[in-house]
C-alpha cells in the first residue's frame, strides 16, 4: 500500500492550518478591539494565543557559510509535524540595518520525509500580521542576539 509522501500531502495540510489560523487571528483581532470572541470557534479550535506548540528563532549556515535565521512557529510535532517559517534578512538603510522577512513557508514533516512550500499569496497578509505580532510580543532583536550567542558557543564546542 502506497503511503503518501509529504510532498503529496502538504497542500491539504497547509490550507487547513492557514484556514484555522485565519479564523483564530480574526477572533484575536476582535477581542483586541473589545468585541466578544465566538465561543463555538474557541471550543472547536481554540484561541490564537494558545494555538501551536512553540515559537523559536533558528540560526543556520547557508551555502555560503553565512549565518542566517528563520523564525519557526511549530504547530504540531510527531507524525506529521507542521510549522511556518519566516526567513529573515537585513535591509541596509544608510548606516542602519532593519530586519525583514525575505520568505515565508509552510513545512510538513513526517518520519524521514519533509516538504516545504511558500505561503500562497492570499495568506501573506495573515502570516505578515502574525510575524509582526510575534516580533512585538517577544522583542525579536533580543531573541536574535541571544540565539546568535548560543549558536556561536555551540559551534565553538563542536570544533
Amino acid at each position: 500500500m502506497h503511503q503518501p509522501t509529504c510532498e503529496e500531502r502538504i497542500n491539504d495540510a497547509m490550507r487547513s492550518r492557514l484556514q484555522d489560523l485565519e479564523t483564530l487571528w480574526k477572533q484575536y483581532c476582535l477581542a483586541e478591539d473589545g468585541d466578544e470572541r465566538d465561543r463555538k470557534i474557541a471550543d472547536e479550535i481554540g484561541i490564537f494565543e494558545e494555538y501551536g506548540l512553540n515559537w523559536d528563532v533558528i540560526p543556520y549556515r547557508n551555502k555560503h557559510n553565512e549565518i542566517r535565521y528563520y523564525v519557526q512557529f511549530q504547530i504540531s510535532t510527531g507524525g506529521p509535524g507542521e510549522e511556518i517559517r519566516w526567513y529573515l534578512g537585513w535591509l541596509k538603510a544608510g548606516n542602519n540595518y532593519a530586519l525583514m522577512v525575505i520568505g515565508t513557508t509552510f513545512v510538513y514533516l513526517d518520519w524521514f520525509d519533509m516538504a516545504e512550500q511558500r505561503i500562497p499569496g492570499e495568506y501573506i497578509w495573515l502570516t505578515d500580521d502574525i510575524f509582526n505580532w510575534y516580533s512585538e510580543t517577544y522583542d525579536i532583536y533580543t531573541v536574535l542576539e541571544n540565539k546568535l550567542e548560543q549558536f556561536r558557543e555551540e559551534e565553538r564546542m563542536n570544533t
